[in-house]
This record gives C-alpha cells, sequence and structure tokens, in this order.
C-alpha cells in the first residue's frame, strides 16, 4: 500500500512538472502526422524532448516556456518534410532571433522557409548549425520577406554541416547576411565543403566584423561574395575561400570597401556577358593564393576579365589560373585589368595568366606585348621569375631567382594545349649559379621583396 501511495505520488508530480514545462503541442500529433523532434532546454523546467506536427509548433512550444524561463539550447530533428511558415524561430521573448546553440538535423528531409517567416536571425551569444545526413537535406524558401535567409549578427554564428542543398529564389534571396549594426563581439560563417547552394542572388553579403570561411559549390545569378558596407579599416572582415562557385549575371567577388580577402584555392566562373570573375576596388586587401578563375566573354574596355584591379587595389596573387573572356572579334582579353599602373599596388608572385597578363585603359582588348611589356614586368614580384608563350602571350610566374625572359633561351612556345612549355632546367640553373655565387663571395643574401604601399 505504501508503494502504490509512493508511485500515485510521483505519477502526480510528473504530470504537474508536464504541465508547467509547456504546451500540449508535443502531444497533439500521432503517426504520420508528426514532423518534427525536438529537446528544448530550460534554465527552470529542464530538459523535454517531444514530437511535434511540424516546425511553427516547436516554435510555439519555444515561446510558452520562456515566457517564463530562460532557453538555453535546442535541438531539432526533422522526421518528415516540414515548414517553417507562420512563426519565426527565436529563443527569448521580444527579440526576434536565436541568442542560444540550436542545431536543426535536417536527417534526409526538406525545411521550407517561407514568405511570412522571413530571415532566421543569430544574436549576439547564438549559435545556428545546420546538420545534413544522408540524401535529400534540403532547405528552400520562397523569396523570404527579408530578403536574406540568414542573418547573423556580430556575436552570432552560422555553421553548415554535412551535405545539405539549399534551393533559394534569384529574384531576391541572399543566403547569408552578416548584419553589423546589432550586437558586439565579431559574427563567425562557416560552411562545409558538402555545402550546395542553388538558385541564390547573392550568396555572402558581408560587412564588417566578421570571420567567414566559404567552402562548397554555390550558383548564383550575381556575386559570391559582396563587400560594400564598411568603411572601416579596424572592422575588417577576414573572408577566406576555397569553393566552387559560378554567376550567371554578376561578377564572382565584388569587394568595395575594407575586408581582408584569401582565395586559397577553387574554381570561379563568371558565366555572364561582359563580367569580371572579381572586381577589386581600393581599400580592400585581397590575397589569392591558389584558384581558376574564368570569364567567359569580355570587351574591349574593363570588363570580362579574370581580375579586375581597381585604382590602389591591394591584390596579391601568389598562385592560380587565370582567363579572360574573349572580345567580339574572338581574341581572348589578358588576365588581369590594371585601372592605374601608377598607383598599382597589385604584386604577383607566382600563376599562370593565359593569353596575355595585364591590360589597361590603353591596353585592353589586346594581348599586348608581354615580351616588352613593362606593366608585366611592374606586376612581378622582383624575387619572381616569368617566362612567356611567345604564341599566344601567356605568362607563368613562379617564385624564384629573377631572370630576363627576352635573354633566357630555354623559354619555349606552347606545344598545343594554350600553356606554355616550361623548362625546369632553367630554374635549376639559375640556382645552381646563385648558390655558386653566394658561396664564392662568402656572404649571405637576402632577397629584397617588393613594397607593398
Amino acid at each position: 500500500m505504501k508503494n502504490l501511495k509512493k508511485l500515485l505520488g510521483l505519477m502526480v508530480v510528473s504530470v504537474m512538472a508536464l504541465s508547467v514545462m509547456g504546451t500540449a503541442n508535443a502531444t497533439t500529433c500521432s503517426g504520420d502526422a508528426c514532423h518534427v523532434k525536438a529537446t528544448i532546454v530550460g534554465s527552470k523546467n529542464g530538459s523535454e524532448t517531444g514530437t511535434y506536427g511540424e516546425l511553427d509548433d516547436v516554435a510555439d512550444e519555444i515561446a510558452a516556456r520562456y515566457a517564463t524561463e530562460k532557453i538555453t539550447k535546442v535541438d531539432i530533428t526533422l522526421l518528415a518534410d516540414t515548414e517553417l511558415a507562420t512563426k519565426a524561430l527565436k529563443t527569448n521573448n521580444g527579440v526576434n532571433g536565436i541568442d542560444v546553440p540550436v542545431t536543426i538535423n535536417l536527417a534526409g528531409y526538406e525545411l521550407d522557409i517561407t514568405t511570412a517567416t522571413g530571415a532566421i536571425s543569430v544574436l549576439k551569444g547564438g549559435t545556428l548549425t545546420i546538420n545534413g545526413s544522408g540524401t535529400g537535406s534540403q532547405v528552400s524558401t520562397t523569396s523570404v520577406s527579408t530578403a536574406s535567409v540568414i542573418t547573423v549578427q556580430r556575436g552570432g554564428t552560422f555553421k553548415t554541416s554535412g551535405k545539405v542543398t539549399y534551393v533559394l529564389s534569384t529574384t531576391n534571396d541572399t543566403f547569408v547576411k552578416v548584419d553589423d549594426q546589432n550586437g558586439s563581439g565579431r559574427a563567425t560563417v562557416t560552411t562545409d565543403a558538402s555545402t550546395i547552394v542553388e538558385s541564390a542572388k547573392v550568396a555572402f553579403d558581408v560587412s564588417g566584423y566578421a570571420d567567414v570561411t566559404i567552402a562548397g559549390n554555390y550558383e548564383t545569378a550575381d556575386q559570391l561574395v559582396v563587400v560594400a558596407n564598411n568603411s572601416s579599416k579596424a572592422n575588417a572582415s577576414v573572408i577566406n575561400v576555397n569553393a566552387t562557385a559560378t554567376s550567371t549575371a554578376a561578377e564572382v567577388f565584388s569587394v568595395s570597401d575594407y575586408a581582408k580577402l584569401n582565395v586559397n584555392g577553387g574554381k570561379y566562373t563568371a558565366d555572364a556577358a561582359d563580367q569580371n570573375v572579381m572586381t577589386i576596388n581600393n581599400p580592400s586587401a585581397v590575397v589569392i593564393n591558389n584558384g581558376t578563375f574564368v570569364a567567359t566573354s569580355g570587351t574591349a574596355g574593363s570588363n570580362g576579365y579574370a581580375i579586375y584591379l581597381g585604382t590602389n587595389a591591394d591584390v596579391t596573387i601568389n598562385g592560380g589560373n587565370f582567363t579572360s573572356g574573349e572580345d567580339a572579334t574572338h581574341e581572348y582579353l589578358p588576365a588581369l585589368y590594371v585601372t592605374t599602373m601608377a598607383e598599382n599596388k597589385g604584386v604577383v608572385t607566382a600563376g599562370t595568366f593565359n593569353y596575355g597578363m595585364v591590360a589597361t585603359s590603353t591596353t585592353s582588348g589586346t594581348h599586348g606585348n608581354p615580351d616588352a611589356d613593362k606593366n608585366i614586368a611592374d606586376l612581378v614580384a622582383k624575387t619572381s621569375t616569368y617566362t612567356v608563350n611567345k604564341e599566344n602571350g601567356t605568362v607563368v610566374v613562379k617564385a624564384g631567382a629573377a631572370t630576363d625572359p627576352e635573354k633566357d633561351p630555354e623559354t619555349k612556345p606552347s606545344t598545343g594545349d594554350d600553356q606554355p612549355s616550361e623548362n625546369p632546367k632553367t630554374f635549376d640553373a639559375i640556382g645552381s649559379l646563385v648558390t655558386m655565387a653566394i658561396s664564392s663571395l662568402g656572404v649571405v643574401g637576402t632577397a629584397t621583396k617588393k613594397l607593398f604601399r
């Protein structure tokens, strides 16, 4: 009898606890009607796991709990395709956003974010992680009302994990926007190599105070990365990219305000008429360590180049393969366009520049004459060597002891693949001569580096 009373007492306590912990949304679905499982952790009533009809019901459950306690963590797993249709996903009272760790496990299903909900905002202290597992994990939108699907404020974090495909609206939707007007500290955005973004207008709209790491495969109408709203050098975002991206209507990269953009590999294609792959203007700082940059068409003006360097653009190219588009006469433009050579801050230490290396306002639309082009000599670092394909003007730059290609008997034309025939003996011989000279003199030489202004 005592044990029975004790059991009944525990049952009463359990029922009371459930009534305090939230609404009845977790029990309003059954069987196939349950599309979401969620675990909500609060400061007073602990952890509660339940199944829900839609993600909107999870948002209601969270709201019922944060009315009386602080939410500390939310884990969501899809059990079927679902949508966030009428509710905003938020974890605090009065602010429309996420300020705690929130994970959405798509688990092979689709999450549809519709116009009514607008963007998911990640606030200071908040982390949104979207995971994909199996096949079919997808986030889709129908032109969200704020034009950005994920907004990350200063102090917030957004990251992807596993294979997730984001299918957006090219008319309006930006995949991720960094908002530097709210919060404090730095925003963090990280996408992994399994991330796929289709049909976005812009993939990453980055202001200041952000650390952004971009990997994966992106198809955009406009830019993969746009930086146009940060006038403070001290607040410059750091953006590291190693991805595959194609823009169908604009340049892939557009940087016109302070940012530190590092491209470490990948392939970037401007697949639209008369578009540069990368347009860089003062005062941005860009380092290209590797990657393939291809423009599909160009003009005799300043459009259709692999890299466009505006006045005072601070660009260092340490490697990569660069091809500009063809002009109206079906001639390939040189790989780089430099607005003002007299004020140029760019430098090239290595890379392959197909069909000519540099055009200016007076030489654009032609291959130029790379053998005697002072502009090439001015761009190439003093510690690097460049060779020229006599047939098509392709310039190959390698880090190493400088030499004069006009006097280099080993420089040979292309063998038919539009790339110069490179003879490693040239560089080995030069290295040996330099080593012998240093040894005979008994001194240690220090290579002079090109001074960055």
